[in-house]
């Protein structure tokens, strides 16, 4: 998990955890620890084929991590991948992969000042920014501009004040009620699902990890934690982040407590970390290394990370 107190002290400087560095082609941007990112958009309405989206998951391998998300009813997905062992033609290989999922999903891939669009969207309060012919040093490019302060439990953006929210859980019955609530109060949002891919071989030996360290003499919980030996249920990490933001401290406050009223009413529990900079970078695509948490899931329907949220169905 990435502390930023190992870092510089100064944590105005943004762009230095940014994890963007270049783009090699027009729909592929080279993050700085050499893994490649691409970006879709997808109407609400999107049916994804279960059967199609855990297959072509699968196919991935090793070193996937998926950002799925909803700003304020725009939806969009984002693919990352750090190579094992750095290649010929890595970004080339990623390309190819993006336009075979775009052929397989309801998905559009985002090019050039499309894709630097999304990524600026996800670090500032801003909708529109300048792009140069040739894009280069993304973390500072994207960054200028924009006025950072990041403390242990305060995020500000541009005089906003920014906060995120850990969703438990899936909330595939609820959450478009949520993004129905959130549009209602006017309340700003970015929700944000992550999920960092294991493949069958990573999860059987994560498994097996927590059943000798966790289930030793606790056999009364071991079956919480058995993993499935089946291949077509992906497994990897998961959080559900809410990034909302307002002009006004007690604003926000406020705002934070409505939400997490609404999700106990639904039955479902909500919290704010301490470490918010963490939470805000987790959120940001591309970026694999904050905020991981333990334990692997095993998900049924992974078509849930795309849809669920205006009630139609994947088939």
């Amino acid at each position: 998990m990435k502390r930023f107190q190992e870092y510089q002290e100064d944590l105005t400087r943004v762009a230095e955890w940014l994890p963007w560095a270049a783009m090699p082609l027009a729909g592929v941007v080279e993050n700085k620890d050499h893994s490649f990112l691409g970006a879709f958009s997808y109407p609400c309405d999107a049916v994804f084929d279960r059967a199609c989206l855990c297959r072509e998951l699968q196919a991935l391998g090793s070193g996937w991590g998926l950002w799925c998300e909803n700003r304020d009813g725009r939806r969009y997905a984002a693919f990352s991948w750090l190579p094992q062992a750095p290649g010929d033609d890595d970004a080339g290989h990623f390309d190819r992969v993006l336009a075979r999922l775009a052929e397989q999903l309801p998905l559009r891939r985002l090019y050039a000042g499309e894709l630097l669009q999304y990524l600026f969207e996800s670090i500032a309060t801003k909708k529109e920014m300048a792009f140069p012919a040739i894009p280069m040093y993304l973390d500072a490019l994207l960054s200028l501009g924009q006025t950072y302060k990041l403390k242990p439990q305060e995020i500000h953006v541009d005089g906003l004040q920014v906060t995120v929210i850990v969703l438990n859980g899936f909330l595939e019955e609820c959450v478009g009620r949520l993004y129905a609530f959130l549009s209602e109060k006017t309340i700003p949002f970015r929700s944000v699902r992550r999920f960092l891919l294991l493949t069958e071989a990573e999860a059987a030996e994560e498994a097996n990890r927590y059943m000798a360290g966790w289930c030793k003499n606790r056999k009364t919980i071991a079956p919480l934690l058995a993993y499935e030996d089946n291949p077509q249920k992906p497994c990897g990490f998961y959080a559900h982040l809410l990034v909302h933001w307002c002009s006004e401290r007690a604003a926000l406050v406020q705002q934070s407590g409505e939400i997490k009223k609404f999700l106990l009413e639904q039955g479902l529990l909500a919290h704010s970390e301490h470490l918010q900079p963490e939470l805000w970078f987790a959120a940001v695509p591309g970026n694999f290394r904050a905020y991981l948490v333990a334990p692997m899931l095993q998900i049924d329907d992974v078509s849930i990370l795309f849809g669920g949220e205006t009630g139609a169905d994947p088939v």
